[in-house]
């Protein structure tokens, strides 16, 4: 007779192991000191970098991440575990300056990628920063209005930029090849700026 065993088991007090990817849809007011707090996805908790006055982002009451006070360039991010993947999030609200977007392969403040308009009448652009100073890696044609869907895809030095599906941009770029913290990006003068539904999809 063949004696069968199970392993499975299942322990609350054991620590889980992070997965790579993650997802926030925002729905979930919350204070000035709270934050953006947890991803409604799996509960990790989001991390904040300025280039001087610490940053206040939040979940606002329509469900949708603000970055409310701060300095020249304030950033939300989280670490996604993995370096190449889909980083897709929706522009709800770009107000009358627009200098923000989704950033990747974040460093620190002075040295990531990003995605934004140059001018508030400007295409979208895909941007490097190092130490401090922005150069430009590809510009679009297209000029985004509230609910566009941005999609950055990463695949080693190919970056490609896609709004609502539709490819607007690629660059290719070696900077931060090993960076793995992905999130959003503000700026003083634009805190009317709404993001919501941001996911990161792992490809390795």
């Amino acid at each position: 007779m063949d004696i069968i065993l199970s392993t499975y088991f299942n322990n609350s007090l054991l620590p889980r192991v992070q997965q790579p990817g993650f997802f926030d849809n925002f729905d979930r007011p919350t204070s000035d000191t709270a934050k953006l707090s947890l991803t409604s996805g799996e509960g990790r908790a989001w991390r904040y970098d300025s280039t001087g006055i610490a940053p206040v982002w939040r979940c606002d009451s329509l469900g949708r991440a603000v970055n409310r006070s701060g300095d020249t360039r304030n950033f939300a991010w989280l670490d996604a575990l993995a370096t190449n993947g889909k980083l897709k999030v929706t522009a709800v609200t770009l107000g009358s300056t627009r200098k923000g977007g989704p950033v990747f392969r974040y460093q620190d403040p002075l040295n990531h990628l990003f995605v934004a308009q140059g001018t508030a009448s400007g295409p979208l652009t895909i941007y490097k920063r190092v130490a401090g100073t922005s150069y430009v890696l590809a510009a679009s044609s297209y000029v985004p209005v509230d609910g566009d869907v941005y999609e950055v895809e990463l695949n080693g030095q190919n970056i490609i930029l896609r709004v609502n599906g539709n490819t607007v941009a690629t660059a290719t770029e070696s900077a931060f090849l090993g960076e793995t913290r992905m999130g959003l990006y503000g700026s003083s003068d634009s805190f009317s700026m709404a993001w919501d539904d941001i996911r990161f999809t792992p490809t390795n």
